[in-house]
């Protein structure tokens, strides 16, 4: 054989490590190599979440075929890309020394956050479900962001503002030039609290059964680094397991023998505020019972988050909000001490109930965006979904709450604005996005005219669409008399109707969830107010700790 062809996808990183394999091929061999790019399925779709793309492999099928087709020699992948099994035809016959398994956050500044945590509220792209529900663990009001595409890609955005921080492998950064990263704070997540997906940090070099290709590859192989994943990718096995489960699982030589981490996700994570993981680290001299161990394990009872907020027991507390909404905060502010009751003289309801209207299809089938500035629009999203599926749109929400109530629901979540209104996603969104984006903002009958006319002023084009109405409920009894040590309000109307409504019971003091509800209360003579800095049960309890 004159020359190895060696088969990889065409990405700057696909490339740079199937050119590390080509300089061991070309040591052990004598002979010269040269690389074959070959496009994925996954490299064709760059919205898709991966674990909702069908079967498992979507960035190693065509290589593999490439490998049985005598089209390569030689075929290089990302082990955790992989299915767990190969053809008999077409094993994977060396897994050369692995690079760091760990995880990075890289960040816009350089600035360290201490302890291996994301600060609160940051904004960090990953489309992993393993790698989100960990994020989410740590009950830091983390907002996870469903990003793809190559790594130049993902770079792009996070110095665009897309995002605060974005979760990359360790292995990636150190095979890739280090200008990529020039200006980027760069966090090593440590492997306790973020165990990664089995086999990151590993190549599978994959050829057919015998001949001299396989000869020559089989001299590559570390068997440290085979055993190692060898046990990773059995647990995942065990646990019937693919790209979309929320497992991570680490093996790693420690000097003395090898310390497993592992963490798993319970299927109910999306909806859980905080997720609750099931973790462990085991230290073993013998890697041969360390699945059944691990599984055991895992299979007990979930812990709580690493790090949470809690404050001391103030009092009463009325929220002045919905149904959903009073379930998702209630139990974070009883566990804070709070006694809590609820209030709220309005139902919702959808503004169309059978066939969806021609003109929101319309709209949904040609939109490049769909904007949420309530979770009250998601029935009206998860509808357009199954009714009428396609591949994209990108998905933008105004706060973490309405963004969490989307991934609750299966939906990818783009962009979240910093600021707290629509006006703020608007502005925030106009210097990401271009003449070609057409957006859909799917809002309420009252809902204000400042996101579509900052759109269009912009240039771009921009339908907002009622999805839902408001109802009154005139005889929605009261409260009961007070006292209430504070009173939280969830929205403009919702704070101008406890004004009118509640001014006979005793209030000591208000909180807002946002700078527009917050002037309704001041507009209203109510005093004193504290404005939630971020719109989650975390960012409500750090407001009521504040009030007097």
């Amino acid at each position: 054989m004159r020359t190895i062809r060696v088969g990889t996808r065409g990405s700057r990183l696909a490339i740079a490590q199937a050119a590390s394999v080509v300089a061991m091929l070309e040591g052990v061999s004598g002979a010269s190599a040269e690389l074959v790019t070959i496009q994925s399925g996954g490299d064709l779709d760059p919205v898709t979440p991966l674990h909702k793309m069908a079967g498992q492999g979507v960035f190693a099928s065509e290589l593999q075929h490439a490998v049985l087709e005598g089209r390569v020699d030689v075929a290089v992948h990302s082990l955790k890309d992989m299915p767990l099994r190969a053809p008999a035809e077409a094993p994977v016959t060396a897994i050369p020394p692995r690079a760091s398994p760990a995880d990075l956050l890289l960040t816009r500044d350089a600035n360290d956050f201490g302890a291996g945590l994301p600060p609160p509220g940051m904004r960090v792209g990953t489309s992993s479900p393993r790698r989100q529900s960990q994020l989410l663990s740590q009950d830091r009001d983390i907002v996870p962001l469903d990003v793809r595409g190559n790594v130049e890609t993902r770079l792009r955005k996070l110095r665009e503002g897309w995002m605060d921080g974005l979760v990359l492998a360790e292995a990636a950064y150190e095979r890739l030039p280090e200008t990529l990263f020039t200006g980027l704070g760069v966090h090593r997540l440590p492997l306790d609290a973020y165990p990664t997906a089995p086999g990151q940090g590993a190549l599978a070099i994959q050829t057919r059964r015998g001949g001299e290709a396989a000869e020559w590859v089989a001299q590559v192989d570390h068997p440290p680094t085979r055993r190692a994943v060898r046990v990773e990718r059995a647990l995942l096995a065990a646990l019937g397991g693919g790209c979309g489960m929320p497992l991570g699982m680490t093996v790693h030589y420690n000097g003395a023998g090898w310390t497993v981490d592992a963490s798993l996700a319970g299927s109910e994570w999306r909806t859980e505020d905080p997720p609750h993981l099931a973790r462990c680290r085991v230290d073993t001299e013998d890697l041969g019972d360390v699945v059944p161990a691990i599984l055991k394990a895992l299979e007990g009872p979930r812990s709580p988050p690493i790090a949470g907020t809690r404050v001391t027991a103030r009092g009463q507390v009325l929220l002045v909000a919905d149904t959903g909404t009073v379930g998702t905060y209630r139990p974070r502010l009883l566990a804070g001490g709070w006694t809590v009751s609820s209030w709220y003289p309005f139902v919702y309801e959808p503004t169309f109930h059978d066939t969806l209207p021609p003109d929101l299809l319309q709209a949904w089938e040609r939109c490049t965006w769909v904007l949420l500035t309530s979770q009250r629009a998601l029935d009206a999203l998860g509808r357009l979904t199954e009714e009428a599926p396609r591949k994209g749109p990108l998905v933008g929400a105004v706060g973490p709450r309405t963004a969490a109530a989307a991934r609750a629901c299966g939906l990818p979540v783009h962009f979240v604005s910093r600021g707290a209104t629509a006006a703020a996603l608007a502005e925030e969104l106009v210097p990401l996005t271009g003449g070609g984006d057409r957006f859909l903002h799917l809002a309420g009958v009252e809902a204000r005219t400042e996101l579509p006319l900052t759109l269009q002023e912009a240039g771009l084009t921009v339908t907002q669409f009622a999805v839902y109405r408001r109802r009154g409920q005139g005889g929605a009894p009261l409260p009961g008399s007070g006292p209430f040590d504070a009173v939280v309000a969830f929205s403009p109307r919702g704070a101008t109707e406890a004004a009118e409504r509640l001014s006979g019971i005793s209030v000591r003091s208000w909180v807002a969830i946002g700078p527009t509800t917050a002037r309704t209360l001041l507009d209203r003579g109510l005093k004193p107010v504290s404005t939630a800095r971020r719109r989650t049960p975390s960012g409500v309890l750090e407001a009521l700790e504040g009030t007097p």
